[in-house]
């Protein structure tokens, strides 16, 4: 599955950001292509230390509409820190 957090305001990007994770790197990459972001979007971790993908509100939607799970950061942070 892939999941998306929050959109929150990033101080060093203009406009709203969120993350998507997913089960596995193959999904994330996978749904990264449907949305056609940018692979070097691709963060192996950085301070969240999972890998993610970083995606602007239109590109978040997409994501929802395409199957991605909506999750507060906080439920993706217990979930993913406790299990990977």
């Amino acid at each position: 599955m892939v999941y998306v957090d929050n959109i929150f305001e990033w101080p060093n990007k203009k406009g709203n950001w969120c993350h998507m994770f997913a089960d596995t790197r193959k999904e994330l990459h996978l749904m990264a292509e449907a949305l056609r972001v940018k692979r070097s979007w691709f963060h192996l971790g950085s301070s969240l230390k999972i890998p993610h993908y970083d995606l602007n509100e239109d590109q978040r939607l997409q994501a929802i509409e395409l199957g991605s799970i909506p999750m507060s950061t906080k439920e993706i942070l217990k979930t993913f820190m406790n299990t990977k």
